[in-house]
């Protein structure tokens, strides 16, 4: 996310750019998490990327709507959980990450606002803790929970089976992973061909029948789901002429580098139960229970930092004119900037009939509630750290994060373009901060 809007400002310079294009591409490599495999245990691997893998860094240009401003971006190098698993673990690693990243740059910025969008808003709850105990950390002034998941999502209560909602479309493909998951059989090196040749056939079996019921749960329930239902049924056309079953490389021969084979077989079924046993993982704290969890079990926020809230909602749920929005006070985007939505999360808003929905997460679970947050752990009542919503953006909930719209009719459409959120974030801090010198003032 936002690589586009880097490209956009490509041009713009600031100190803290120049210092990041002028870092050697290799230096000062940092652990990350990686889905690659430990030898033969099933645990994950800790791998070393360098600064310049893991960041994009540019800046905003100062114009008279808004000032100028640095931003730095936290990337997940391919093939890394970091955004899986256990989210309480990140925060502490992102935020020794960027302590480094100050350090390779030799800049130390006045503060931080830090931004976490949908589960990223859980690494960067756990970041400010672990500022806290780093020395000579930059402080962290506002945290902005854009479409942040703070009291659970319905949707994966739904998947899990948390809610009343037995026969979501979310529940079936759940138990359609985790079915394929148990079944899965690596092959044992030792035995015959013919077993290997029977274990081969029986996982053959199983992820051909995976992808149909896949596909049928897709088609079966298309009216949830929009174009995701037309791929469904793509998938099972496809299957039908053999295209599919041709492509899923599972058969090979036995005969060629044996071993290795066998080996690198057995890895890919490790590395796929092990995939959704992270995602799974991740996809539990996102719920009502795990969010309560994490209330549960941290002491409320400092009160020298000021939390924000940013929603995002179907264009026809918006709940706020334009004009009356809190980050359009600051800034005025182009109406044009408002009109954009993908049509199958808009169907899936109108047929499971939530309101004020972002297609992931309802208003009211990602806005910052004290009320809320007190029923959910005793210790927030007393938290005295300031708050506001600054409204919604007129997108869904991956219109905020994706570069490009699914295409509808041969035309793709742009969601909400986030170069215009950060600028109208950046105004709205300068005169949040303007406001407050003038109110200090003698």
């Amino acid at each position: 996310p936002f690589d586009d809007v880097a490209q956009q400002y490509a041009s713009v310079r600031s100190p803290l750019v120049d210092a990041w294009k002028a870092l050697d591409p290799l230096a000062f490599p940092c652990v990350h998490t990686s889905l690659a495999l430990s030898g033969e245990s099933d645990h994950l691997e800790e791998t070393h990327s360098p600064l310049r893998e893991l960041f994009t860094v540019f800046a905003l240009p100062e114009t008279k709507e808004s000032p100028g401003a640095d931003v730095v971006v936290l990337k997940a190098p391919l093939f890394s959980l970091e955004t899986l698993g256990d989210m309480r673990a990140l925060g502490p690693r992102y935020a020794m990450r960027v302590a480094k990243l100050w350090e390779a740059l030799q800049y130390t910025p006045d503060h931080i606002v830090l931004i976490g969008y949908s589960l990223g808003v859980i690494p960067a709850l756990d970041f400010v803790y672990a500022s806290q105990a780093q020395e000579g950390a930059a402080p962290i002034s506002h945290l902005i929970s854009l479409s942040g998941i703070l009291y659970g999502s319905a949707v994966a209560d739904e998947a899990l089976g948390y809610s009343s909602a037995s026969t979501s479309i979310y529940r079936e493909w759940v138990r359609e992973v985790w079915s394929l998951h148990e079944t899965l059989e690596p092959l044992e090196a030792q035995s015959s061909v013919g077993k290997k040749l029977a274990t081969l056939a029986r996982n053959q079996a199983a992820w051909s029948r995976f992808l149909a019921d896949f596909a049928r749960v897709s088609v079966t329930r298309s009216g949830e789901l929009g174009q995701l239902g037309d791929l469904g049924k793509k998938l099972l056309s496809e299957m039908d002429q053999g295209k599919v079953l041709r492509g899923l490389g599972f058969t090979g021969s036995l005969l060629t580098e044996h071993g290795q084979w066998i080996r690198a077989y057995n890895r890919n079924i490790r590395r796929w139960r092990l995939f959704l046993e992270q995602a799974l993982s991740a996809f539990d704290q996102l719920s009502t229970r795990g969010r309560q969890q994490w209330f549960e079990s941290h002491e409320p926020l400092p009160s020298s930092l000021r939390f924000i809230s940013v929603s995002a909602v179907m264009p026809s749920e918006v709940l706020d004119e334009p004009s009356r929005s809190r980050l359009t006070q600051a800034f005025n985007p182009r109406m044009l900037d408002f009109l954009f939505i993908r049509e199958n999360l808009r169907m899936h808003q109108t047929l499971t009939k939530v309101q004020a929905m972002d297609a992931w997460v309802g208003i009211g679970e990602s806005r910052y509630d004290p009320k809320v947050t007190c029923l959910l752990a005793q210790a927030w009542c007393a938290a005295e750290f300031p708050h506001e919503w600054w409204g919604v953006l007129n997108t869904d909930h991956w219109g905020i994060a994706i570069a490009k719209a699914l295409p509808q009719k041969g035309v793709i459409l742009h969601p909400f373009p986030r170069a215009v959120f950060l600028r109208a974030a950046a105004a709205a801090l300068s005169q949040d901060s303007k406001e407050g010198e003038a109110s200090a003032a003698p």
